[in-house]
């Protein structure tokens, strides 16, 4: 590696880290929220398994053995309390770090793609200064990490390297283990390795054929036996061989109810709508209809009991079979909000308009301004618009850049594009978020990048 890209690399590594560690050093005394919701379930699992050596419940004194979350973030988290002590700020400054990493791995990934060294520089410092990276960084969420983790299956993907399988099913293990709602990721790898090792250069297709199933199968043998653990454990411990009932409990309170709804003709703007709690209690008394004698106590702190998650799920089945049409409706209109461009750009304004909730929903489902109620300027107003302008130009830029990208690599762009559409199909319709499709971003900022070097080179053709 020459002087001058190390020096790049340092570069974008310090701006990146920087821009990070400043914003956590301003937000100290506020961040990371551990006063409810997935952070604090997060630090008390880690905090569990450091203290108790035991991975349950973390909500309730009983600490049944958890279920929903599998355990990969939350041993991180129980990692760093083991070195620096039960102190949250150290999670969030191992995340801003290995985030910060991430802008080197996109780096990485573009001259991979044949790209030149001012578009690789491009794409890191998009990312290095994309508030909402920063505003993850910062919380105890497993996103940053498995945004992490993807980059570098992604960069392994593009060209054959030693030792190749072995890294990718560890690593594809690994991203399964941080995030449940991860597993369709693993076979998307998996395809690409095997159309890989059909396309080398054997002229022998029976050949071929074997030394691409032969890859494949090792690939998924590594991925089975690193998950075989935790199975094992769930079969031992909850009777059953699952991996986590949390992508379960998602396909009920999202697409059983949304579907619901859509029945009737009604659009549910939030979770935390009267409307929502109104399709949720009719899925529940279908659920008390084809199950008599069964008896329905909503879980303190939504930790459902396995029980309740399979009368609930199978209820769920039944509405979304008996109506396919307006299950896949819903899901169609939950991708259109989870990627809808102000929505997205929630996080960016809790950064610049200081505070979390800046917006408000209209019972149609509207966002609206209410400067009164949440005491925003008409300078974080025009911040907001401008955010808005930059998602446009990142969607844009990015379907730009595929285009161009395809002859160039069809196959990794074919992988590209699956992978996109897999993290756009959120698992759980409220579930649309700029947070659930952070993986991602990585990969639109290298395409947006190629699109500024396939302009560039088009505007010297024409002089």
């Amino acid at each position: 590696m020459s002087f001058f890209k190390k020096y790049i690399l340092l570069t974008l590594f310090v701006l990146a880290v920087g821009a990070r560690l400043t914003l956590l050093a301003y937000s100290w005394n506020s961040v990371p929220t551990l006063s409810g919701g997935d952070e604090e379930a997060y630090h008390l699992l880690g905090v569990n398994l450091l203290r108790y050596h035991t991975y349950g419940n973390p909500f309730e004194p009983s600490y049944q053995p958890e279920h929903a979350i599998t355990p990969g973030y939350p041993l991180l988290v129980a990692t760093v309390y083991m070195m620096v002590g039960v102190r949250p700020h150290g999670v969030l400054i191992v995340q801003c770090i290995l985030d910060s990493l991430t802008v080197l791995l996109i780096y990485a990934i573009v001259l991979r793609l044949k790209g030149s060294q001012s578009t690789a520089l491009i794409a890191g410092i998009l990312y290095a200064f994309w508030p909402p990276a920063w505003y993850y960084a910062q919380h105890f969420y497993p996103e940053p990490v498995l945004t992490f983790i993807f980059s570098i299956m992604f960069w392994l993907m593009i060209e054959p390297v030693p030792r190749r399988l072995l890294y990718c099913g560890v690593l594809s293990a690994l991203a399964l283990y941080i995030k449940s709602t991860s597993m369709l990721l693993p076979a998307i790898f998996g395809m690409v390795l095997f159309m890989q090792s059909l396309s080398s250069d054997t002229n022998n297709k029976g050949k071929k054929w074997g030394i691409a199933l032969g890859q494949t199968a090792v690939f998924v043998f590594i991925v089975i036996i690193l998950l075989a653990p935790w199975l094992i454990r769930n079969k031992v411990v909850l009777g059953r061989m699952t991996f986590a009932t949390l992508v379960e409990m998602n396909f009920v309170t999202g697409s059983g109810v949304y579907t619901l709804a859509e029945v009737q003709g009604e659009y549910i703007p939030s979770v935390m709508s009267p409307r929502y709690a109104h399709f949720y209690a009719e899925l529940v008394a279908q659920a008390k209809r084809e199950n008599p004698g069964w008896k329905f106590i909503q879980p303190p702190s939504n930790y459902y009991t396995l029980e309740q998650i399979d009368i609930l799920a199978r209820t769920a089945r039944h509405i979304i079979s008996a109506h396919p049409v307006a299950f896949l409706t819903c899901h169609v209109k939950g991708i259109l909000r989870g990627w809808w461009l102000p929505r997205r750009n929630i996080s960016w304004f809790r950064i610049f308009a200081g505070g979390r909730n800046i917006t408000k929903e209209s019972n149609e489902g509207w966002l609206i301004f209410d400067k009164n109620l949440f005491n925003l300027s008409e300078r974080a107003v025009l911040v907001y618009l401008f955010l808005v302008v930059c998602n446009t130009a990142l969607l844009i830029s990015t379907i730009v850049g595929i285009w161009k990208l395809f002859p160039r690599a069809p196959l990794i762009i074919s992988a590209m594009i699956f992978i996109l559409l897999f993290v756009m199909i959120p698992p759980s319709i409220y579930m649309a978020s700029d947070r659930y499709n952070l993986p991602v971003i990585p990969l639109m900022f290298v395409c947006a990048a190629f699109t500024v070097e396939f302009k560039k080179s088009y505007i010297s053709q024409r002089k």
